[in-house]
């Protein structure tokens, strides 16, 4: 794991710095991960969906980017036919964090760094987490983010810190490429969902290290 490739995570961030304006004003951003890049709607319409297609050969180099957001212009995204509600809550964060200084709508100062970074589990399957963050501290925080309530997500973010953890190296390295943000060392852990309508919310502390961000309707975080 050590030796993977972190290119892609670099290519995608130049892009999204170099194509800025267009890309906010579209609601699109560009994705890093370890073998390739992506181009990802952050529309409701069609959150979560991108470049390239399945089928489709995956992006390595930056004219690949920039032939894909020429490409969405003539031929823009189909809208998606269902209701998704944790895909329209990530484009949400993500698309308010590219037009507020890649600062998140919740937490103590938390900026975007990247989304959707997978790592192999085994050979049936992958760990994604939903979105990697860094505090005004050196602080990595890990988040995941939910459209209902489920401690199950806990243990998701908590198995993430410990992969921070156990290739440390490597998120310093990453942490170079994303931001001017130097990591510290140390990995926190986030679940964001909704609020109970009740208004009680109780805490399992099964999970005393995971901090709880609650959010009504409309985005609206607490």
């Amino acid at each position: 794991m050590k030796n993977q490739n972190l290119n892609y995570f670099a290519i995608a961030k130049e892009l999204n710095t170099e194509n800025h304006k267009e890309l906010k004003k579209n609601k699109l951003h560009f994705r890093g991960n370890f073998n390739s890049f992506s181009l990802i709607s952050l529309d409701k319409e069609t959150a979560e969906k991108g470049k390239p297609s399945k089928g489709e050969p995956k992006f390595k180099t930056k004219d690949d980017g920039i032939k894909a957001l020429d490409e969405l212009k003539i031929n823009p995204l189909k809208k998606n036919l269902r209701h998704v509600p944790e895909k329209e809550l990530q484009a949400w964060v993500i698309n308010y964090a590219m037009n507020n200084g890649l600062k998140l709508p919740f937490g103590n100062n938390l900026f975007f760094l990247t989304s959707e970074m997978a790592f192999p589990k085994s050979e049936k399957g992958k760990v994604v987490n939903d979105i990697l963050a860094i505090d005004n501290e050196g602080n990595l925080v890990v988040v995941e983010l939910k459209p209902k309530r489920d401690n199950t997500v806990k243990k998701q973010v908590e198995h993430f810190a410990k992969i921070i953890e156990k290739h440390h190296d490597l998120f310093m390295n990453l942490v170079n490429i994303l931001t001017d943000k130097k990591w510290n060392g140390i990995v926190k852990t986030m679940v964001v969902w909704p609020k109970l309508s009740s208004g009680n919310n109780p805490r399992d502390n099964a999970f005393p290290l995971v901090e709880e961000i609650n959010y009504c309707e409309g985005y609206h975080f607490e």
